[in-house]
């Protein structure tokens, strides 16, 4: 976890807790194995998730052409989260 000895807790985030269940804990469990974790925030994140203005526009831009949504490439950030709004009322 954290190198320096302190509270790992500062360093951990989404990408940093699935890299250290792919590399450290899916590996070493037996098959059929259960895992239990807590609630906390980096433990849940779900897939698939609505971009929130909160979210990077590249994020936004990436989770369009998932869903097949036509935007502009030249679409600003505030632009592409009215859009987001918008078919959100449509989906």
């Amino acid at each position: 976890m954290n190198q320096s000895g302190g509270d790992y807790h500062d360093n951990m985030n989404i990408e940093n807790h699935m890299r250290w269940l792919r590399t450290n804990v899916m590996l070493n469990l037996p098959p059929n194995s259960d895992v239990v974790v807590d609630n906390e925030s980096y433990h849940n994140k779900q897939l698939d998730a609505v971009p929130t203005s909160n979210a990077k526009k590249v994020d936004m831009q990436t989770w369009f052409l998932l869903k097949g949504i036509e935007f502009e490439e030249s679409m600003l950030k505030p632009d592409l989260y009215k859009l987001n709004k918008k078919t959100q009322r449509t989906i």
